[in-house]
């Protein structure tokens, strides 16, 4: 990447010779854990790594007014059908992470508004399955998230399951079924 340790203290230096160094906020409990271990893989490849632990409500403004350099949240769907508002352009304010992309947004983004409106208009599960990929290229590849992916409808169960979702349903009234199955749903049949 280009970032070398100069003065031999263990941590890469950016171009103006500034530490390379990145703070994560993180609600207590929800991925402090996850966090630390990141902080010490980053800081063993030269990445000095901070923890700034917050209450919610202030994770939230942090986020809302963009003061944030990486925000761990487990608040957001991996499947940009449920939460549109993470994933694309749905309105004065969305997404969260870029305040004026209504008015000023990039391409991508559009592009990839454009993809979630087929998501939610077609419905073909294999151009379903391109739009996706391509909803999840365009953000890997314009903006540093780390995104798990999106889930398939559950394809096969056994008949002595209870209340297998039989399709997706992406309201979070159901828990939004993006994910196939929430184990906590389902009983064994007698």
């Amino acid at each position: 990447c280009g970032y070398v340790d100069s003065d031999g203290d263990g941590i890469r230096e950016l171009g103006d010779g500034s530490p390379f160094e990145l703070m994560i906020d993180v609600i207590p409990g929800l991925g402090t854990d996850v966090c630390q271990l990141v902080a010490e893989y980053w800081g063993a490849i030269g990445v000095r790594t901070h923890l700034n632990v917050l209450l919610p409500n202030m994770t939230h403004q942090r986020r809302a007014r963009g003061k944030f350099e990486i925000l761990w949240s487990a608040e957001y769907q991996e499947d940009a059908s449920v939460n549109m508002y993470a994933w694309g352009t749905t309105g004065p304010h969305f997404p969260t992470w870029h305040r004026m992309a209504y008015k000023e947004g990039p391409e991508w983004l559009a592009e990839a508004t454009r993809m979630i409106d087929g998501v939610l208009t077609t419905i073909d599960p294999e151009q379903v399955h391109v739009y996706m990929e391509r909803i999840r290229d365009l953000h890997t590849e314009n903006i540093p998230i780390l995104i798990v992916g999106f889930a398939y409808p559950v394809w096969g169960a056994s008949t002595r399951l209870g209340n297998v979702p039989e399709n997706k349903a992406t309201d979070n009234a159901y828990r939004g079924w993006s994910r196939p199955v929430f184990h906590e749903q389902l009983y064994v049949k007698q």
